[in-house]
């Protein structure tokens, strides 16, 4: 994942920040990951997800649970290899996550975050059958010293249903 993570835009709009310094190192991810899984209120809360194609990643991904609450997850950290994106990588590796998340994990709903400039991630989740969330209070966050707006999505157990149909 830190190979991917190539250049300072790249590494804002994946929220670099809370992952690490830039430039983000391997040791960084790992640590971080450690951190979270290790640090959570509760245990069992943290799933860093590699999708790979003939055995060579393409993209990763972190599901999580939110307040508490194991009927709602969040996907988080959303990367595709620069070189594989636009070939559909990120949507599968996302339509794979929800199968996860509702088929196996048992969720009633799934959110993530973008930041609103991001519209490929933006364009990519949505195709992969999030949508606006109408309910999420409006966010900011500064990103790089530019105030950016976050826009929360989210798709529920039964919008998953009837898109697999």
């Amino acid at each position: 994942m830190a190979e991917w993570i190539r250049d300072r835009d790249t590494y804002f709009m994946l929220g670099g920040p809370h992952l690490a310094p830039y430039p983000v190192s391997a040791e960084d991810i790992i640590g971080k990951y450690f951190r979270e899984n290790g640090g959570c209120a509760e245990a069992d809360n943290f799933y860093p997800m590699t999708a790979t194609e003939n055995g060579e990643p393409v993209g990763q991904l972190i599901v999580r649970y939110t307040g508490g609450d194991r009927r709602k997850l969040r996907f988080g950290w959303v990367v595709v290899d620069g070189r594989k994106r636009g070939r559909g990588y990120g949507r599968e590796m996302l339509g794979l996550g929800l199968v996860f998340a509702f088929e196996v994990m048992g969720a009633s709903l799934v959110t993530i975050g973008v930041f609103e400039e991001n519209m490929r991630a933006y364009n990519c989740y949505v195709s992969a059958g999030f949508r606006a969330n109408p309910d999420a209070q409006v966010k900011t966050e500064t990103v790089d010293g530019k105030e950016q707006k976050i826009i929360e999505l989210v798709i529920t157990r039964e919008e998953y249903n009837r898109r697999k149909t």
